[in-house]
């Protein structure tokens, strides 16, 4: 049954190729279908996830009904799930649609941001770490091939926004860093990457998330930068990208009065076809941010925002739920005459001939040992004392008891994240006999304001164990930059993250009593 449901999707697709050579324009059923080729409409793995973003409806079938009903461009799979779930349920999508449909994911990390079971390659500020530019591309091609692999032919990635703000509460570690030039070389390569892997590779968040300290998902961010001071930090990497043909730019939803004194970026026209399209020569499509996020909804009717959309210039509308709505509002739009039915034509023939282009990538062979040979050179001792001594002991704050440490031969002990004085009496004491001891923090936090997730209790386990006499190796199962909260005296190692393959590197340098 299987095999001829995906024999019978690719001769569809086959003809749907064919009919884009002999006709330029496909025909769909009504000039509805073809605004619905303007939406893409969120899917999710459970009744529970799809609560949570205001969808009431059974999410399989509001996404089936999409497709069939309303002919959407693509659908976003969001929040959690499993590789075989989603693999299965694109290509079931796939095989209901009457055109080829954009199947999107948000994988700026890899598949592991979005699965349950899937690889975690580095985030962007420890890539941007990296001495050689080319492992990052190598980094967007096995990212690329993953997501095909499972049906995915879009990657929201890279984000591009410079790190400028450390406050920011929702770019931080998303972005490669705070200079405007390594951040445009290290999205180029991943850009590269993930469009030689085989998916189209999204340019976000246009003109740039990096300082702020609202979250667009909650609230609507502000940024008073000058228009020069836009074209000197923000733009830059945006410009590179666009130099190098990337396929997609999503806008943000932040207000820049630079650039647009009235509406966010995503709902702009000076913003999206002004300065976009018109003065930095973009040609690609481009896609909203989801309309349902709190900067939008908190200003906006559903409605409203999906018209400004549409005539900002987008080619695509990211709407996770509602779409009968969006497609019912640029319908009116239409009668009004805010809207041309030849507009709508074209932007459906720009969307039709990227996905033809599309369908004509190449798969690619795997590269099973990149993610350990990125992180063997990410983690690193950030701070001395170099002990000649080796670990004999460590203490693991937070995680799970199943982590790569426990896996050695070492005596090891698990710490609660949140401990008690009591508990943390208990660990000093445990560790009396013990000589140089290793303290792992698990489950740390991305930004300075929350200080990396780090409590007072577990500076307090660090410092007591020193004042026990104790040698001391703390290592930070996330942003190096923590190393400021413990005390000169204890030696640091970063590692970025706290995968799999992150906790191997760390355990190799101290196995080797470095």
């Amino acid at each position: 049954m299987g095999q001829s449901r995906c024999l019978y999707s690719a001769v569809k697709r086959f003809l749907f190729i064919l009919s884009l050579i002999l006709f330029p324009s496909p025909i769909f059923a009504s000039f509805e279908q073809q605004v619905g080729q303007l939406f893409i409409v969120g899917a999710y793995s459970n009744q529970l996830d799809a609560s949570k973003e205001g969808l009431d409806d059974h999410p399989t079938q509001y996404v089936e009904e999409m497709i069939e009903r309303y002919h959407v461009g693509g659908v976003l799979f969001k929040m959690r799930w499993n590789p075989e779930q989603l693999k299965s349920l694109a290509a079931h999508y796939q095989s209901l649609s009457q055109t080829p449909l954009f199947i999107c994911l948000d994988a700026e990390w890899g598949l592991g941001q979005r699965m349950v079971e899937g690889d975690r390659f580095p985030k962007n500020y420890a890539l941007g770490q990296l001495s050689n530019l080319k492992d990052i591309y190598r980094t967007g091609l096995e990212i690329g091939r993953q997501c095909r692999a499972i049906g995915i032919n879009v990657n929201f990635a890279p984000v591009v926004d410079i790190n400028t703000n450390p406050l920011n509460p929702i770019i931080n570690h998303r972005s490669f860093g705070s200079d405007p030039e390594r951040v445009a070389d290290c999205g180029v390569e991943m850009m590269r990457g993930l469009q030689e892997g085989g998916v189209l590779a999204c340019a976000k968040h246009f003109p740039g998330h990096g300082d702020t300290i609202v979250d667009s998902h909650t609230g609507l961010p502000k940024v008073d930068h000058s228009l020069r001071r836009l074209h000197d930090v923000e733009l830059i990497p945006f410009k590179r990208l666009i130099d190098r043909r990337v396929d997609m730019v999503m806008g943000a939803h932040l207000l820049m009065p630079a650039v647009d004194t009235l509406y966010p970026t995503s709902l702009s026209n000076p913003a999206i076809t002004g300065l976009l399209k018109d003065e930095m020569g973009f040609e690609g499509l481009t896609i909203t941010d989801d309309l349902i996020m709190g900067a939008v909804v908190n200003h906006y009717s559903l409605e409203r925002a999906v018209v400004l959309a549409f005539l900002a210039g987008n080619d695509l509308i990211l709407l996770s739920r509602d779409v009968e709505k969006g497609i019912k509002a640029i319908m009116d739009s239409i009668e009004k005459g805010e809207i041309s039915r030849k507009e709508v034509i074209r932007r459906v023939e720009k969307i039709t001939a990227v996905k033809q282009q599309l369908a004509e990538r190449k798969d690619l062979k795997p590269d099973p040992s990149l993610i350990g040979e990125l992180y063997s050179e990410l983690v690193q001792i950030v701070r001395g004392p170099f002990h000649q001594q080796p670990v004999d002991a460590f203490i693991q704050v937070g995680g799970s008891g199943d982590s790569e440490f426990f896996l050695f031969d070492l005596n090891g002990a698990y710490c609660s994240k949140a401990p008690t004085e009591k508990e943390v009496r208990f660990h000093i004491n445990t560790m009396k006999e013990h000589d140089h001891v290793a303290v792992i923090i698990f489950d740390m936090q991305p930004t300075v304001r929350t200080e990396f997730g780090v409590s007072k209790e577990e500076r307090l386990l660090v410092q007591q164990l020193i004042e026990q006499g104790n040698k001391v190796t703390v290592i930070l199962m996330g942003d190096p930059h923590a190393k400021s909260l413990f005390s000169d005296e204890a030696r640091v190692i970063g590692a970025y993250d706290d995968s799999r393959e992150a906790q191997k590197a760390s355990l190799s340098i101290i196995q080797e009593g470095r």
